[in-house]
């Protein structure tokens, strides 16, 4: 489906796209009901723009969600949905799924980002590390999960000549 133009959707309404991409140049998204993928590419619908309402991406199989912003993302895909890149959720996250439901991906070409208010949102997060010797900034990797108020101290070890203190 390729809207050039201005796509509507009216309040309480739902688009269902089916395994249909929805593409197109999208000027304007004056979107205020609810878009339903099914769709397993890695662009379900025309990445980077703002989107209203409410996105519920339920598949049968894995899905992609793609960079953008949205007011509402729903997520009931029994085999996950991945973040390769920034996402943005101004309104509810929801994931009906679980940990496996929402997978936040990184590899060698960059790290995804999910940013959100919503809280107790289950999800898979992988972090690439490069390994190798080959470089002085290779090798050893100091890795955490987002913390708050935790002095730098109390990651490292202690003891005389280990080598491994900060």
């Amino acid at each position: 489906i390729t809207v050039n133009g201005t796509l509507t959707t009216t309040t309480g309404g739902t688009l269902n796209l089916g395994v249909n991409q929805l593409l197109g140049t999208l000027n304007t998204i004056a979107h205020n009901g609810t878009i339903q993928t099914q769709n397993t590419s890695a662009t379900p619908f025309t990445p980077g723009k703002a989107w209203g309402g409410t996105i519920v991406f339920n598949g049968s199989a894995a899905q992609s969600i793609p960079e953008s912003t949205f007011a509402n993302l729903t997520l009931n895909i029994a085999s996950g949905a991945s973040i390769a890149g920034n996402v943005t959720v101004s309104g509810t996250l929801t994931n009906n799924v679980g940990i496996g439901g929402l997978i936040i991906k990184s590899d060698a070409s960059g790290t995804g980002s999910l940013i959100h208010n919503t809280s107790g949102v289950a999800a898979s997060i992988g972090r690439y590390v490069s390994g190798g010797w080959s470089s002085w900034d290779a090798g050893w990797h100091i890795l955490s999960s987002p913390v708050a108020s935790q002095a730098i101290s109390g990651f490292s070890t202690s003891g005389a000549n280990n080598g491994y203190d900060l």
